[in-house]
C-alpha cells in the first residue's frame, strides 16, 4: 500500500512582510496628519491667547483714559499728547504720551514727576492717535469738547482696532 503525501502545505496564520510595512506606512501617515493638526491648534490658540491678551490691556488702558478725561477740569491735546488736569481737588497732572511705539503716563505731582510705560510695540500697539474738539464750555469759554483715542494692536497676522470717544462732564449743560 502505497501511502500518499499532502501535496497541500500548511499555511501560517499571520501578516506576510508586505502587508506590515503596509500597515506601517499609512500608520506613520495618519500620525504625521495628527501632529501637523495638532500643531496648527497649538499655534492658532498661542496667537489668539496674545491677541486676547494685549486687546484687553488695550481696552483697560482705553477705559481708564475715558475715566479720566470724563472728570477733568480742563484737557490740552495733540495728535500724540494728552494733558488731563483732573478735578478741582486734586493737584496732579496727569500726561499720556505716544512716542516711539510706547504709550507712556506721566503723574505730576507737588513738581515731583513719575513716568511709566503703559502699553508698547512688545504687547502689539502698533499705532496711537488722539484727536480733539475745541468748542465752548456753558460760560462761553474756549476748551476741549471731544476727544477720540485711537490705537491699533497688531498681533501676528491679527490687527484690532481699538477706538473711544468721550466728552468732559464739565462741559455740559444741565
Amino acid at each position: 500500500m502505497t501511502t500518499r503525501m499532502n501535496t497541500h502545505s500548511t499555511r501560517r496564520a499571520g501578516f506576510t512582510l508586505i502587508e506590515i510595512l503596509m500597515a506601517l506606512a499609512i500608520t506613520g501617515l495618519l500620525m504625521a496628519a495628527l501632529g501637523a493638526a495638532t500643531h496648527t491648534c497649538l499655534n492658532t490658540y498661542r496667537q489668539n491667547e496674545h491677541l486676547a491678551s494685549a486687546s484687553q490691556m488695550a481696552r483697560s488702558v482705553l477705559h481708564r483714559m475715558t475715566s479720566e478725561i470724563r472728570t477733568a477740569a480742563a484737557l490740552q491735546a495733540t495728535p500724540t499728547k494728552l494733558t488731563i488736569l483732573p478735578p478741582d481737588n486734586s493737584q496732579a497732572i496727569i500726561e499720556y504720551s505716544y512716542e516711539n511705539g510706547t504709550l507712556w503716563r506721566s503723574t505730576q505731582l507737588d513738581g515731583v514727576k513719575q513716568t511709566h510705560e503703559v502699553i508698547s510695540q512688545n504687547v502689539g500697539l502698533e499705532s496711537f492717535k488722539i484727536e480733539h474738539t475745541m468748542g465752548l464750555d456753558w460760560q462761553d469759554r474756549s476748551c476741549v469738547t471731544q476727544v477720540t483715542v485711537e490705537m491699533l494692536i497688531k498681533q501676528g497676522k491679527y490687527r484690532l482696532p481699538l477706538r473711544t470717544c468721550t466728552s468732559p462732564r464739565r462741559n455740559q449743560v444741565y
